[in-house]
């Protein structure tokens, strides 16, 4: 029984270290220009051990991206709720940070293979899914302010995440900006864009 779950403990590793491997070095060297060899190389197993827990190398992007997005929506849906509008914005414009910030490897990957033709079929969809939950999340927590007054009626809050996304995507992957120095260009972000979304 001991043997078996020492056994069972460095299959779970192996597979976990193949998986690390393959984000690194997809971040690094791209998909196309990774290979199984690479990836086996850096986790330190043999390449016949890859295909023993996963189909192919796009087997394994997938893998990463719906564990990606499974653990970015667990975090989102644990986020208490605020009591006040900018507090609201300021919590989400947090949460676009950090992650971005977390796996902005994932996401340099994820850009990239995204307007891949080879790759739109499978991952598409998978995107657009994962941001219609994303967007039924925040509209929920953004709606509580209509209903009090506190945000105006006419704000669309589609547009609004894609302006969240958008911003702090730009500062985070096209911007060689510090946290430190993300963190105060985000006060004055969320300030602008509260004094845009109140009832006067």
């Amino acid at each position: 029984m001991l043997h078996e779950h020492i056994q069972i403990k460095n299959n779970l590793t192996n597979k976990q270290k193949i998986l690390d491997a393959a984000r690194v070095l997809f971040a690094q060297q791209g998909f196309d220009g990774t290979t199984s060899k690479d990836i086996a190389q850096l986790a330190g197993c043999s390449e016949g051990l890859i295909f023993k827990y996963y189909e192919n190398k796009r087997n394994i992007f997938k893998i990463l991206v719906t564990e990606w997005f499974d653990s970015n929506m667990q975090t989102l849906k644990n986020l208490p709720q605020s009591t006040s509008l900018e507090d609201e914005i300021q919590l989400l414009l947090n949460w676009f940070v950090d992650n971005f910030t977390q796996r902005k490897d994932l996401h340099k990957i994820f850009l990239f293979q995204r307007f891949n033709v080879n790759f739109q079929n499978n991952f598409v969809r998978d995107h657009h899914d994962y941001l219609q939950e994303r967007l039924t999340i925040i509209t929920k927590r953004l709606e509580l302010f209509k209903h009090n007054g506190e945000l105006r009626e006419d704000v669309d809050i589609s547009q609004l995440c894609e302006l969240f996304h958008g911003y702090i995507m730009i500062e985070i992957l096209f911007r060689d900006l510090s946290l430190e120095q993300i963190k105060i260009k985000l006060q004055s972000f969320t300030r602008l864009i509260f004094n845009g979304l109140k009832n006067s």
